[in-house]
């Protein structure tokens, strides 16, 4: 389970370096996930992450803070999953519009939680 985690942590710090580095890649990547049942897609694979991180946090140096973690992603994945597309796909549009800036620090956020998870589970 902790290579698992470790597997998380590491595409959670591509994804947030992704966003640091390329704004408009990350732009054009929230994009993608809005057609047809992406959408739901995204959530189901976020909402299993977090229950990896959740059931996998016990053999990590942080347990809390990893569950916790774990524990959110569940929460917004189904939320991914569950809520009616409209209302996802206009908080996809309103990441859409952000500008450079909010996306590098919004990478530099998802790096760093990323790292977290990653240090926890050596």
């Amino acid at each position: 389970m902790l290579i698992l985690v470790q597997l998380i942590g590491l595409i959670t710090i591509v994804i947030g370096l992704f966003a640091l580095l390329f704004p408009e890649v990350a732009r054009a990547w929230v994009a993608w996930w809005q057609p047809g049942d992406r959408l739901r897609l995204g959530g189901l694979l976020k909402a299993i992450a977090g229950v990896v991180l959740f059931v996998g946090a016990a053999g990590t140096r942080w347990p809390r803070p990893v569950s916790v973690l774990g524990g959110l992603m569940v929460a917004g994945g189904l939320a991914g999953a569950l809520l009616p597309p409209r209302l996802l796909r206009g908080g996809l549009q309103w990441w859409r519009q952000r500008p450079a800036l909010l996306l590098r620090a919004w990478g530099a956020l998802t790096t760093a939680v990323g790292a977290l998870i990653l240090q926890a589970a050596r």
